[in-house]
């Protein structure tokens, strides 16, 4: 099968990709004083990543909850010519170090795609491992075999978000959907106050519970719900998701997405406090609800990040609506302490998410809050033609 430059193939446990894109098809190994440095370009959906990690750095920095810290670097790629390749918008990720064992640098940049004629990326970049700058060879072509696909613009526009369908591939075997989420008009916060969709449905990203699946229905009235788990690609500020399906009969001309759930992250600077125990109302972009607060003995495994000593007690916070039958519902909050300790979120069938905050050398006497998560009620439908 031949394809054109741009067009898209499916690739299952990857999602939708270009069938014809530039990267390099090895790593790039460079070792320096004790250090080794690994990298590589991956083409994505809609440009490049420059992946790397640097192995031995030597450094006194003391990890997080989670076996890494953050840490304040830069780092810029360009190509032979001398352009350079800027960040995806809206979407950048920094350095972090995980400390553990044999103290790593790693980092992912999101990047526009590189010009046509360019042969190679010079990577340079500084912080704990020192100042580098690492050639990356692109190559002519990689392929990228799937299923092949075709380019769709449906939308539908309810409460404030946009959902819309980028692309559907159809075999024997399954059917996938692309399918994007995002504030419509979008958000002007930065930082704390930002917002953004989380997920479409009752969902925290990729994946939902059974109940809230995505339903497809078929000109003929077939219902089909989605299966396994999509393949999440948030590309900040949009919720980007392949939802994937039973093959659908291929006597059908045209399908509907049914979609009656989307969680929304309503950021806000300014912090509200809940003592432990506690239980206050809270009110965030016009939804209120109660949240209780209370200190509980930790469930055994709850919390493997935890390296500071044993977990005395954790902090449960569960958030309760006021309003049920409300289309807006603030449905979660997480305490701003986790950047600090780390959490355990629990979401079950039927129930709205709950949050566990381990407490270790001393206890809280109260929790901040700041931002959370909104969920809106709505029917947003997309009719996706299917025949070509």
């Amino acid at each position: 099968m031949v394809t054109a430059a741009g067009e898209l193939v499916f690739i299952p446990d990857r999602g939708f990709m270009p069938a014809r894109a530039r990267g390099t098809r090895a790593n790039v190994i460079v070792e320096r004083d004790g250090m080794t440095f690994t990298g590589a370009v991956v083409p994505d959906r809609d440009g490049v990543r420059v992946i790397f990690t640097v192995r031995g750095v030597q450094t006194e920095l003391v990890a997080g909850p989670y076996g890494f810290t953050s840490i304040d670097a830069r780092a810029t790629v360009a190509d032979d010519r001398g352009r350079v390749l800027p960040n995806r918008p809206r979407w950048q990720t920094g350095a972090v170090l995980r400390v553990a064992d044999t103290p790593t640098l790693q980092w992912t940049l999101i990047l526009e795609p590189p010009e046509p004629d360019a042969r190679h990326l010079l990577l340079t970049f500084d912080g704990p491992a020192g100042e580098w700058n690492v050639v990356l060879p692109l190559d002519d072509e990689i392929e990228h075999i799937g299923v092949p696909t075709r380019s769709l613009a449906v939308t539908d526009h309810q409460l404030g978000i946009t959902l819309a369908c980028r692309a559907v591939a159809r075999s024997d075997a399954l059917t996938a959907i692309e399918l994007e989420a995002y504030l419509d008009p979008p958000s002007v916060g930065e930082g704390w106050a930002r917002s953004y969709v989380l997920g479409i449905g009752a969902s925290m990203g990729g994946g939902r519970l059974c109940g809230d699946q995505v339903v497809l229905r078929d000109d003929s009235g077939t219902i089909h719900f989605e299966r396994g788990r999509s393949i999440a690609e948030p590309t900040g500020g949009k919720q980007r998701e392949a939802v994937l399906f039973p093959a659908i009969p291929s006597t059908a001309r045209t399908a509907t997405i049914e979609i009656d759930l989307v969680w929304v992250h309503e950021g806000t600077e300014a912090g509200v406090t809940i003592p432990v125990p506690g239980d206050t109302q809270v009110t965030l972009a016009g939804c209120t609800s109660r949240v209780a607060v209370t200190r509980i003995a930790p469930r055994e495994g709850a919390f493997p990040h935890v390296a500071g000593g044993p977990v005395r007690s954790a902090i449960h916070v569960e958030t309760i609506p006021l309003e049920a039958d409300a289309d807006r519902q603030l449905v979660y909050v997480p305490p701003a302490e986790n950047t600090r300790v780390g959490m355990t979120v629990s979401h079950c069938v039927g129930q709205l998410p709950t949050v566990e905050i381990p407490e270790t050398t001393e206890e809280l006497s109260a929790i901040t809050v700041r931002g959370g998560t909104v969920q809106l009620r709505g029917r947003w439908r997309l009719r996706i033609p299917l025949a070509a």
